[in-house]
């Protein structure tokens, strides 16, 4: 199984990473939203969390189309991950990079 993990880019037009990933055969789509991220907003109704929820949306109905799917959790990535990794059978992980700190230290 081949994985993409959406961070920042949720588009599928566009994003290397997603097409490196496909060159690989089929692609299951990953989005974690990352309490260490959400937990640092003031308000729980955060536009920019509204957007996200929006996009992810749509970038699911876009993926389902195409006979695709996607996983969305929440929770610490590492922990996912480690769930992730003991349920599926996992051969690559697919992302673009995120140079904010956090992100790369989680990486």
């Amino acid at each position: 199984m081949v994985i993409h993990w959406f961070r920042r880019d949720l588009r599928l037009e566009d994003n290397r990473a997603l097409s490196q990933a496909h060159l690989e055969g089929d692609v299951i789509g990953l989005f974690i939203f990352d309490p260490h991220i959400l937990d640092e907003l003031e308000d729980r109704d955060d536009a920019r969390v509204t957007f996200i929820h929006d996009a992810l949306t749509r970038l699911e109905n876009d993926i389902r189309k195409e006979g695709g799917s996607l996983i969305v959790r929440h929770g610490d990535p590492a922990t996912i991950w480690n769930q992730l990794t003991d349920s599926l059978d996992i051969r690559s992980v697919y992302t673009n990079e995120d140079y904010e700190p956090y992100a790369m230290k989680r990486d």
